[in-house]
């Protein structure tokens, strides 16, 4: 018996308004599981469940006001998980195609390819080519790091390129 080849998925490029994947009542990107109303409005689960401030299901639909029995949409989920946007980090040595629109805040404030910032000079490079940056013996600094950890950038006396980013500080070795 001869082995079946993995079905190849083609894929089309479609120019469609950003407020599709978004939720019509709260405007938050949506993520799966995406509800619909029979209006044809796409909400969020927080926003159908809970989101009048009610504690309870919404019995009304937050965009048109209509009475609402809000029904799953699995076609909106798939269609919400496909739309990728490239990583920001990208140049700094992220390796995937890209990451689903809803997850986009949440993988740049926590991206482990997020730019560092050298606090001794202009350097700005991924974690790892800070590191070398740092401790390199022919390069501007050749200290000893052997520790580094991670700080928040509003500790910082300059300002770097990209107020979202990191820093790393380097720890002497005795």
């Amino acid at each position: 018996m001869a082995a079946v080849e993995a079905e190849e998925v083609e894929a089309v490029s479609l120019a469609l308004p950003k407020k599709l994947f978004h939720c019509a009542a709260c405007l938050a990107p949506l993520k799966p599981p995406v509800f619909r109303c029979g209006s044809e409005h796409f909400v969020c689960q927080a926003c159908v469940s809970g989101g009048d401030g009610n504690g309870g299901t919404n019995k009304r639909c937050g965009p048109c006001g209509h009475a609402v029995s809000y029904t799953r949409s699995r076609f909106m989920d798939g269609v919400v998980d496909a739309y990728k946007v490239p990583c920001l980090y990208k140049g700094h040595g992220w390796a995937m195609d890209g990451i689903p629109y809803h997850s986009a805040a949440d993988h740049k404030a926590s991206c482990k390819h997020a730019p560092c910032y050298c606090f001794d000079c202009r350097f700005v490079g991924s974690p790892a080519k800070l590191v070398r940056h740092l401790a390199s013996p022919s390069g501007a600094h050749a200290w000893p790091v052997e520790k580094i950890s991670k700080h928040n950038l509003k500790y910082l006396n300059w300002r770097p390129v990209d107020l979202h980013g990191s820093w790393l500080r380097a720890q002497r070795t005795s």
